[in-house]
C-alpha cells in the first residue's frame, strides 16, 4: 500500500489500485481540499470583519458576486440583495439562451425529465450587535456582528458552488443552485427569495 501526503492531508491507496493515474487523482483530490479549505477561512473572515443589517446586505452581496465571477458561475438577483446562483444540469448552460427557458443570458431555469433540483440556501445578515472579541478578522462594522453564523454559512454555500464545479458535471443528479438570502432575522429571507430560486413551479422544485 501507497499514502499520498499533500499539505498534511493523507489518502491511501491499495496495491491493487496502485497507477500512475490513482495516484495523480489522489493528489488532486488532496490539493483542492487543501485550497477548498483555505478558501473557505479567507472568504467567512471578510464577511466576520463586514457585517451589515438586514435588508442592508449590500457590501455583501457584492463580495459573493465577485467571488463568482471568478468561478465563471452564472447569477442574478433573487429578491435584491438577495443573489442566486446556479450550475446547470450536465454541465449544460445553454450558452445562447434560445432553448427552452433560455433568456439571452446563458442562464438555465429548466429541469431535464427524470432530474430534480436542488437549492441550498445560506441567510446573509447580521445583528445588531457590538463585538467584544480580540480577534484579527473581529467586525469593523460598529454595533454590527456576525453573532449567530451567518458568515459562515454564506462562505460555505460558496465553497459548495466551488467544489460542484470541479466534479464531473455529466454525472450529477440534478441542478444544482445557490441561494444566498437576505433578513433572515425578520423570518422573511425566504419570502420572495425562493420564489425567484425555483421558476418551474412542480414536483421536482422543492
Amino acid at each position: 500500500d501507497v499514502t499520498v501526503v499533500v499539505d498534511g492531508r493523507t489518502s491511501s491507496l491499495s496495491s491493487s489500485s496502485l497507477t500512475f493515474d490513482a495516484v495523480l487523482a489522489s493528489i488532486k483530490r488532496l490539493s483542492l481540499e487543501s485550497d477548498f479549505e483555505l478558501d473557505l477561512i479567507r472568504q467567512r473572515r471578510f464577511l466576520h470583519e463586514t457585517p451589515e443589517l438586514m435588508w442592508n446586505e449590500r457590501e455583501t452581496a457584492s463580495f459573493i458576486k465577485k467571488e463568482l465571477e471568478k468561478l465563471g458561475i452564472v447569477y442574478e438577483d433573487a429578491a435584491e440583495p438577495g443573489i442566486l446562483a446556479r450550475i446547470p444540469l450536465d454541465g449544460d448552460d445553454d450558452d445562447d439562451g434560445e432553448g427552452e427557458g433560455g433568456s439571452g443570458s446563458g442562464e438555465s431555469t429548466t429541469t431535464k425529465k427524470n432530474k430534480i433540483a436542488v437549492l441550498l440556501r445560506a441567510d446573509m445578515d447580521a445583528l445588531p450587535v457590538t463585538e467584544e472579541t480580540n480577534l484579527e478578522f473581529k467586525s469593523k462594522n460598529e454595533g454590527k456582528m456576525h453573532a449567530c453564523g451567518h458568515d459562515g454559512h454564506v462562505a460555505i454555500n460558496q465553497v459548495r458552488a466551488e467544489v460542484a464545479i470541479n466534479e464531473d458535471l455529466a454525472a450529477m443528479p440534478s441542478e444544482i443552485s445557490f441561494l444566498q438570502s437576505r433578513a433572515h432575522v425578520l423570518g422573511s429571507s425566504s419570502r420572495g427569495c425562493t420564489a425567484a430560486a425555483c421558476p418551474v413551479q412542480d414536483e421536482k422544485c422543492r
